[in-house]
């Protein structure tokens, strides 16, 4: 309940957005959420031998709580938003260090291979990327509009 409190007019309306569509119990939340806080983490500079490992002592514990106060919002699967934001973490690792991976194309679609999409997304969300792109979307922007809403709520508190 707490939570609900720290969100202006504008927060809550996208928060009944998301209510509303029912979005949060389908694939999509967890793959739009995953993909907004990967977007947001800092990278490592130079090759690191396992980026999985990485995250995990560097990103995790902050992450696990952006995630649970969303959660008192709108419940999800939260294991969902960290394997999700874990394939889009390591992608854009990856691409950073190109070095680290072999150019292999592999099965499945010539493009998603060259670019290395089949190689860290898994399949079932390259498919919730190809199938639900406009509620991805729009569920990737409420998200971010109430993360950002809850950041100014904070600052305001601690002026």
């Amino acid at each position: 309940m707490y939570m609900y409190q720290t969100l202006s007019s504008a927060g809550l309306e996208q928060l009944n957005l998301l209510q509303n569509g029912q979005i949060t119990h389908t694939r999509t939340f967890p793959v739009a959420f995953g993909y907004l806080l990967a977007a947001e983490l800092a990278l490592p500079a130079t090759a690191v031998s396992n980026i999985a490992d990485e995250y995990r002592m560097n990103h995790h514990v902050s992450v696990s709580k952006i995630i649970s106060e969303i959660n008192e919002l709108v419940p999800h699967n939260m294991d969902e938003v960290q394997k999700a934001l874990l394939e889009f973490y390591s992608f854009r690792y990856y691409n950073q260090q190109p070095d680290v991976v072999p150019f292999i194309l592999g099965g499945g679609s010539p493009l998603m291979s060259f670019f290395g999409l089949s190689r860290f997304i898994s399949e079932d969300t390259l498919t919730v990327i190809n199938n639900n792109t406009t509620a991805l979307l729009n569920t990737i922007s409420q998200l971010k509009l109430i993360r950002e809403d809850i950041a100014n709520q904070r600052a305001r508190r601690r002026s």
